[in-house]
């Protein structure tokens, strides 16, 4: 089978001509992004596995899973300087497009991607470790609270919008955290991080591993806190730990068992007004004041997996996983009284206790093998069981641990997933078409409120829904490949959009689950040694989002986004040492297209997000990094309103790591001092607005510490 000859000369003069440009583009966009803040671009990093070099992809086929025609990035997170206290703003600088809305505590992430819905608790991507979904529930209540500490991930993957699919059907894609494997050279490795800053921070990271003969271990214990830069109540405390066992069976086969604990307890110091008023604290005023002195949230997760993987001797390669996993969320919000909803210094005298439990049964399994010749077939299924009871107290005081039994929750959730894609070989060409079956089946049961106006509330939900994609890559002279995708993406009804929590809220009786198509192309590669890049063009129609007009939660309508990536990486050895350059770009244009903000900007869609920065390496000395970031001005939220404006802002980050002489034998063979300065300029900024006010974020702040490996 071949094309027309006139197709293919025109799709590869497209892709010639999209590569070629992209160095260009880069360096003119990089260098007006230094020279003026306001300039409308922005540079964000993406990550993916496997290639030791930063920006990198997915290789076409791993792990039983096929990556043709995709855009991924692969971001090894060794080839970083050290980073303190899980900075999203500076792990995600090789990921075009993935915004970062800094919270000022450490309770969850807070990522979007391409202005697809509101980054809150990352509702809109799926995050994973290993490859398991992090988030409370996938499909009923989407929010990560959890995150593995970053020194415990070797590298992130990101794999964009629908083009997903072998992962899961959200629309903004999936972002896996790839964990450290055991050091496979000794019996006995020892890994060491310990540093302090300001506002009381410290950080520890320690960590045993090894191999004896087919057996090898790891387990680490992970430990970080502060007082937070807010006058009160911004204080931070997580303990996480993990332990991995690995028994190679035989040169093809590999059995793994994985426990990961994890306690976070986190003060949540509310948010500011534009303008200080009575009873409230605005941006006008002293950044640093708390409004919410007594809100809390408590996290505790435990979870257990074990894996089989196995290469065949002919390529096949299965790939099989099992996992249990308990969550308590527990928070603790005091009642406003008589102050603003939006930066109000909350003066109630009782509280809100909210607790869920989650209860998660997953299992997956993925299969690749090759047939007739030139194609390469995958296959998967997972399943998903999930049980989360809710219940709401009223505290009698604002700091109460427990109270009046409100409300209570019934929930469940299970999904059964087929995936499929199959990979066609044809010369330079290969096409990739692909399928994800999802049946879904949601039960939330309203069993006590106590203030309802009106019957108890239920809701169940049975959906069967395929989703398609189709992946076609074209390998192009001077060590470029050239690759398109269009695939389907799906948001299920939530919980709190099935039910809502608050009593006077009411609810569509059409609404519907939120749907879209993505379509990206594009080229990366290599067009010299030093040189690496990926640059393409996208647009996603979003239709059927949810959203609220009044009181009332509904679809509120369909819009398009629409824009182009562009990343660049140089490595190069100079006269001493190594210096590596990144630069990146995502530019956006988003707007609603009916419904009832029809005309408007969705939520978190800046026209440019930019970032760049430099690595310098010395083969004695250690490294030096300097990293900046530039966002445009956008709005919070989907009406635009006046005060959930974020202004165009600019912040810069320095990291370095200062290699110790080793004088003793036996002594530790690496040995560092590491430090850095976040926000560096001391820029006074806010990335993130939420119904209770503005977020200001972190001052300029310092920390240092050692780094130690036996």
């Amino acid at each position: 089978m071949r094309f027309p000859a006139s197709f293919d000369v025109c799709f590869s003069k497209l892709c010639l001509l999209l590569s070629s440009s992209s160095v260009g583009v880069l360096a003119v966009l990089s260098a007006v992004i230094v020279s003026a803040e306001e300039v409308q671009l922005q540079a964000v990093t993406v990550q993916g596995e496997n290639e030791p070099q930063l920006g990198r992809w997915l290789p076409t086929v791993e792990r039983a899973q096929i990556h043709s025609g995709k855009k991924t990035t692969v971001t090894p997170v060794e080839q970083m300087p050290e980073i303190a206290t899980n900075n999203f703003r500076q792990i995600l600088q090789h990921t075009p497009g993935l915004l970062t809305s800094e919270v000022s505590n450490q309770s969850f992430s807070s990522l979007s991607f391409r202005g697809l819905g509101d980054p809150h608790e990352t509702f809109n991507l799926l995050l994973l470790q290993d490859g398991i979904p992090i988030a409370a529930d996938p499909y009923g209540y989407p929010a990560n609270y959890y995150q593995p500490s970053f020194d415990y991930v070797d590298r992130l993957e990101f794999v964009r919008g629908g083009a997903a699919l072998q992962y899961g059907p959200q629309v903004g894609g999936a972002l896996n955290f790839v964990t450290r494997r055991p050091n496979r050279e000794r019996p006995v490795a020892i890994r060491l991080k310990h540093l302090g800053g300001e506002d009381g921070l410290y950080e520890g990271y320690n960590e045993i591993s090894g191999t004896r003969g087919h057996h090898a271990y790891l387990a680490q214990y992970n430990h970080r806190e502060a007082k937070g830069y807010r006058s009160a109540n911004s204080d931070f405390k997580v303990n996480g730990g993990a332990a991995k066992y690995l028994w190679t069976i035989d040169a093809n086969s590999e059995v793994g068992v994985a426990l990961d604990l994890y306690d976070a307890d986190h003060g949540e110091p509310g948010g500011l007004a534009l303008t200080t008023a009575a009873n409230s604290a605005g941006i006008d005023g002293d950044w640093s004041l708390a409004t919410l002195r007594s809100d809390r949230l408590r996290i505790e997760r435990q979870q257990l997996a074990v894996s089989y993987a196995h290469r065949g001797d002919q390529g096949q390669e299965l790939f099989a996983q099992i996992w249990g996993a308990g969550m308590e969320r527990q928070s603790r919000r005091q009642s406003v009284g008589t102050a603003p909803t939006f930066g109000g210094i909350a003066n109630g005298t009782t509280n809100t206790i909210s607790t869920q439990e989650f209860s998660t049964l997953g299992a997956e399994t993925r299969y690749l093998t090759d047939w007739a010749g030139q194609q390469t077939a995958s296959l998967g299924v997972r399943y998903l069981m999930i049980d989360s009871p809710l219940r709401e107290e009223r505290g009698a005081s604002a700091t109460a641990a427990s109270g009046e039994l409100r409300k209570e929750y019934g929930r469940q959730t299970s999904v059964l997933s087929l995936t499929a894609e199959n990979r066609i070989s044809l010369g330079a060409w290969s096409i990739t078409p692909g399928i994800r079956l999802e049946s879904i089946h949601q039960e939330i049961e309203e069993k006590l409120n106590s203030g309802a106006t009106v019957p108890l509330r239920s809701r169940q939900d049975d959906d069967t829904v395929p989703l398609f994609g189709l992946g076609v890559e074209r390998e192009l002279p001077a060590h470029l490949t050239a690759y398109a995708n269009v695939s389907q993406g799906y948001k299920p009804v939530t919980f709190s959009d099935a039910v809502p929590l608050s009593t006077g809220d009411t609810i569509s009786t059409d609404l519907k689950p939120a749907k879209s198509i993505g379509y990206e192309l594009g080229t990366r590669g290599n067009p010299w040694a030093p040189l690496y890049m990926d640059v393409s063009v996208f647009q996603y129609d979003f239709v059927d989002q949810f959203g609220r007009v009044g009181t009332n939660l509904q679809n509120v309508g369909r819009s398009r986004h629409q824009g182009a990536d562009l990343a660049m990486e140089l490595e190069q050895d100079v006269a001493i040492g190594r210096v590596r350059l990144h630069g990146n770009v995502s530019l956006l244009s988003a707007k609603f297209k009916e419904g009832p903000v029809a005309g408007r900007t969705p939520q978190y869609s800046p026209r440019y997000l930019a970032r760049s920065g430099v690595v310098y390496e010395h083969p004695r000395w250690g490294r030096l990094g300097v990293l900046s970031t530039f966002v445009a001005r956008h709005s919070a939220d989907d009406s635009n309103t006046a005060n959930r404006e974020i202004p165009a802002y600019s912040v810069w980050d320095l990291n370095g790591e200062l290699d110790l002489p080793v004088f003793a034998e036996g002594a530790p063979h690496d040995a560092r001092i590491v430090f850095g300065i976040a926000n560096l300029m001391d820029r006074q900024y806010w990335s993130r607005v939420r119904s209770n006010g503005i977020e200001p974020a972190q001052p300029r702040t310092f920390h240092a510490g050692v780094s130690l490996a036996f």
